[in-house]
């Protein structure tokens, strides 16, 4: 076991970050309301996205699943070089890690994912939590190099929510008295929209606190 120890103040940030994202992106529970991130507007626009983003299925559903953004196997490693499905080769691999780990099977809700973003970040928090930061280290750069590709997924509904939020407004240009019908209050549509916007921007910010981890994880 080698590296920082847990309790210092890098160890301890990077596993704070980490659990603090797995419970951002993980599934959406059908039990949960538009505010169950702990209130106020942050929380309503965060509850807003990952209703959006991580239900499996929706328009939109964005879920930070590793096999679905990256090509696991390389040339000559002998692994399937496949993406955009349940249960490629990084799936496989992380299942073999855990047991190694002596975790014995994973979540329910992450049965046909066990290469999930939540998941992977709880993994590497308890590989430092053991001292085990060489191992960590491992993990997230075998399984944390298609964090940009997700970003720019999220991004991409972020900006379709803009567009349609702006499509909206549009026919008010010169409705009533007010100027350019700025005085027409939000429709809920607009308003949920809004909320999306940010709620996602509030994802993008957890995977960019992810990424700080994965630095403070490098300081010997």
């Amino acid at each position: 076991m080698t590296g920082i120890n847990e309790g210092t103040g890098p160890s301890t940030e990077a596993i704070r970050i980490l659990r603090e994202a797995a419970s951002v992106f993980a599934p959406y529970g059908a039990e949960e309301g538009s505010d169950g991130e702990g209130g106020g507007e942050y929380g309503r626009a965060l509850g807003e996205a990952r209703r959006t983003l991580l239900i499996a299925g929706l328009p939109d559903a964005s879920l930070p699943v590793e096999s679905f953004y990256r090509s696991f196997g390389e040339k000559g490693s002998g692994l399937p070089n496949v993406k955009g499905m349940y249960g490629s080769a990084s799936a496989q691999h992380l299942e073999y890690l855990y047991s190694l780990a002596g975790i014995e099977g994973v979540p329910s809700a992450f049965s046909a994912m066990p290469d999930h973003l939540s998941l992977i970040c709880e993994f590497i928090a308890l590989l430092i939590e053991a001292g085990e930061l060489d191992a960590a280290r491992q993990v997230a750069a075998d399984h944390l190099s298609w964090l940009g590709e997700y970003e720019a997924q999220l991004v991409s509904v972020r900006d379709r929510a803009s567009h349609g939020a702006r499509a909206a407004q549009a026919p008010a240009a010169h409705d009533g008295d007010g100027a350019n019908g700025a005085d027409r209050p939000r429709t809920d549509e607009e308003f949920s929209r809004e909320l999306l916007k940010e709620g996602i921007d509030a994802m993008i910010g957890h995977l960019h606190a992810v990424s700080r981890a994965l630095d403070l994880m490098q300081r010997p």
